[in-house]
């Protein structure tokens, strides 16, 4: 007997819960179908649009992007200090456990992030990502060796 792989199942998940849990909560007010001609920042027949049809690996390269996010010290102490994957305790400070809620509703974000900007219109692309830059601003801190972090920093995006 054959086992799926683990973004096979994931895959399945978000396919059959897309349009009942993460459309309604994740893309409201985002327009997917106009206007007629914009073919957003990729459109058809690009190898974004292309990799994205694939669910399995769209779960799977953001799996990956999270494991490879881990080895910049300054983005695993963000993603410690302030993302909704990792469980806290009542005083806010992670537990090291996985908060299994907090992680839906992240993967939910990121889905809606990069559906968003594959597939979206031009004005559904640059909204998705005006939130993204948004919630990013926010993230800032000092790590335990004292050097400080800021989401904001242009290094983490080349």
């Amino acid at each position: 007997m054959k086992l799926p792989l683990p973004q096979h199942l994931l895959a399945n998940k978000v396919r059959g819960d897309f349009d009942k849990n993460i459309r309604s909560q994740f893309f409201r007010g985002l327009e997917f179908a106009g206007p007629e001609g914009d073919p957003g920042w990729f459109g058809p027949g690009s190898a974004v649009w292309h990799v994205h049809s694939h669910t399995p690996m769209l779960i799977f390269g953001l799996q990956c992007a999270a494991f490879i996010e881990r080895f910049d010290p300054s983005i695993y102490w963000m993603g410690s200090d302030h993302s909704r994957v990792a469980e806290r305790d009542e005083d806010g400070n992670p537990t090291g456990k996985l908060d299994l809620k907090g992680s839906g509703v992240r993967l939910a974000h990121s889905v809606a992030f990069f559906i968003g900007t594959a597939y979206g219109s031009t004005a559904t692309a640059e909204r998705v990502a005006q939130a993204v830059r948004a919630m990013h601003h926010t993230i800032k801190g000092v790590r335990p060796d004292g050097l400080a972090y800021d989401a904001d920093d242009p290094e983490w995006l080349r």
